[in-house]
């Protein structure tokens, strides 16, 4: 399962759609239609506590991601979406589950509850497929991840009123506490784990595999204390060691993000492989009804949410579109189907195929309109067409001058250099320590999209090629090999090789002289040794570090002619 999951996930990035639309269709041809995958086989009666810690695992990875700081900008919204959103959703599910499935009335307000969440393991590759402008990809970002342990929690104080009719059990005292322990929990956790850290208690090989344990203990210890408190617990610890200052926590936030690429293919594949064809069928026309109030009442929730904030129509109509169900609500709705059915209430035997149903249906709109629908509404952020060059060579800064004649946003990176050599050739320069918010906050602003170092030093560049790997994806990073004989001929030892490897072993040579010229594509001869192309160049287009990518397109290209 994890292997299918992750190639899933793999293809998925190659054919630029969001995972799901693989890793779902995937689960049920592995489950239902050739019986390769069996989820009761494989886990037994560990099947709903496994998903429940895996959807834990993936809430704390989402919860390093969200920084308080943009908190002060989406909070608002969020907090809108998180409760009178969660409140009217809730109700019309409920009454549409009654009258569409003829529920019972507390069964049917149970599927409401079930399916008011939207959650990270849908929402999230969502958000890596489609880059989206501020604020909207922040406030979905915020909402997908904190309200899942609230849905979860509600759908839980629904079920117990439903089986505890008798003992005065108080919804609202279950949701509170509930909240209370789960994030006193998370407080405690994220905090210790600071601490841990900060006083170097356990040696660093040892970090990640202790960052899992203290997740999964907090996630059981919270449930424990009270019901259905874990996902809160390690979306607080999440969000607690992202935005403490005791200690770096970037190494886990990468294993988070490992960690997170494995849960979510095996999730996936698990739900689908769950999946009982006769059962949804028989509720296939309801459910299908039941889909179409909850996409029309997200639109309303979405309004009155954002009333008097800075989000605008476009951005609501967008949000209005983008409420997929996924992991939380598929396996919450099947755990209590069961324990309904062992108590013989009314309608219990559909309430896991129509949660199903839903969901399918949801995550099926939301990944097909969500990438359309961003450039429709314009709402997504603009291609990074910038690229980065980082070096003091001369060619270097020659070209980084023609490229920003030549309209490229360009952003030099001056390793022990003369910033004034930049600005002289009209070049934006960075001079900072690259480890600062300020690089970031400067690629972010040039738009960087792709790098290229030219360094001697073999500790710079391996530096440079991991800092701008993480920023940028190592896809996008190219290195230029130098003239040190003690090291490989080309870069691809630390980052893609530039130029096709033509440049190796002159890059740096003070001695050769050249000139940096664009030519037309057209006139541009790949057998002459002495013209070495650096980008090419399409009007609209990011340039092209030659030699990786086809030219198709390309109009021109900026060469080196060397003498």
């Amino acid at each position: 399962m994890v292997g299918g999951g992750v190639a899933a996930q793999w293809v998925a990035s190659w054919l630029r759609v969001p995972s799901v639309l693989i890793l779902l269709p995937l689960g049920i041809l592995a489950g239902p239609v050739t019986g390769i995958v069996d989820p009761s086989a494989l886990f037994g009666d560990a099947l709903f506590p496994v998903i429940a810690i895996a959807v834990g695992l993936i809430l704390f990875e989402g919860g390093l991601s969200l920084q308080l700081s943009s908190a002060k900008v989406v909070g608002r919204p969020v907090l809108g979406l998180i409760t009178v959103g969660v409140a009217i959703t809730w109700l019309a599910g409920g009454f549409a589950a009654v009258y569409l499935f003829g529920f019972p009335r507390s069964v049917g307000f149970l599927l409401g509850a079930i399916l008011v969440v939207s959650g990270p393991t849908v929402v999230l590759p969502l958000l890596q497929t489609i880059r989206l402008r501020d604020p909207i990809g922040p406030i979905l970002r915020w909402e997908c991840i904190t309200i899942d342990p609230i849905g979860a929690l509600l759908a839980v104080a629904v079920f117990e009123a439903i089986v505890d009719t008798e003992s005065g059990f108080n919804p609202f005292a279950t949701l509170t506490g509930s909240a209370a322990v789960g994030i006193t929990v998370g407080v405690v956790g994220g905090f210790g784990l600071a601490a841990i850290l900060r006083f170097h208690l356990v040696p660093d090989r040892l970090h990640n595999p202790l960052t899992l344990a203290v997740v999964v203990t907090c996630f059981v210890v919270a449930n424990i204390l009270s019901v259905e408190a874990g996902l809160f617990a390690t979306t607080i610890m999440g969000v607690v060691l992202a935005n403490q200052r005791l200690t770096a926590v970037k190494h886990i936030a990468g294993f988070g993000e490992d960690l997170g690429v494995l849960l979510l293919g095996g999730l996936f594949i698990v739900l689908g492989a769950t999946i009982d064809f006769d059962a949804m069928r028989s509720v296939f026309l309801p459910s299908i009804g039941l889909l179409g109030i909850l996409l029309v009442t997200r639109p309303v929730v979405v309004w009155l949410c954002t009333f008097g904030s800075k989000v605008t129509n476009a951005e609501r109509a967008y949000l209005s579109l983008i409420a997929p169900r996924g992991v939380i609500a598929a396996s919450v709705g099947a755990l209590f189907s069961v324990s309904l059915q062992e108590k013989g209430i009314e309608g219990a035997s559909q309430l896991a195929p129509a949660a199903f149903c839903v969901i399918i249906g949801s995550v099926a709109f939301a990944s097909l309109i969500a990438r359309p629908a961003s450039v429709r509404l314009r709402v997504a952020a603009a291609e990074r067409q910038g690229i980065l060059l980082a070096g003091n060579d001369e060619w270097l800064l020659d070209a980084a001058g023609v490229l920003a004649a030549n309209d490229v946003s360009v952003l030099l990176v001056n390793v022990d250099g003369d910033p004034e050599e930049a600005s002289s050739r009209g070049v934006l320069s960075y001079n900072g320590p690259l480890e600062s918010e300020d690089f970031i906050e400067a690629i972010a602003g040039v738009g960087i999209g792709s790098a290229v170092i030219a360094v001697e030093s073999e500790t710079s560049l391996s530096f440079l090629v991991e800092r701008l790997s993480e920023l940028l994806g190592r896809e996008n990073v190219y290195a230029v090999a130098g003239v040190d004989e003690r090291r490989p001929a080309s870069a691809r030892a630390w980052g893609r090789s530039a130029f096709g490897g033509r440049l190796d072993g002159i890059a740096h040579d003070a001695e050769r002289l050249w000139d940096v010229e664009v030519v037309p594509l057209a006139e541009l001869e790949d057998d002459v040794a002495a013209v070495i192309p650096l980008f090419f160049l399409a009007e609209g287009t990011a340039p092209v570090v030659a030699g990786q990518k086809p030219q198709r397109e390309a109009e021109r290209a900026v060469v080196l002619v060397v003498s």
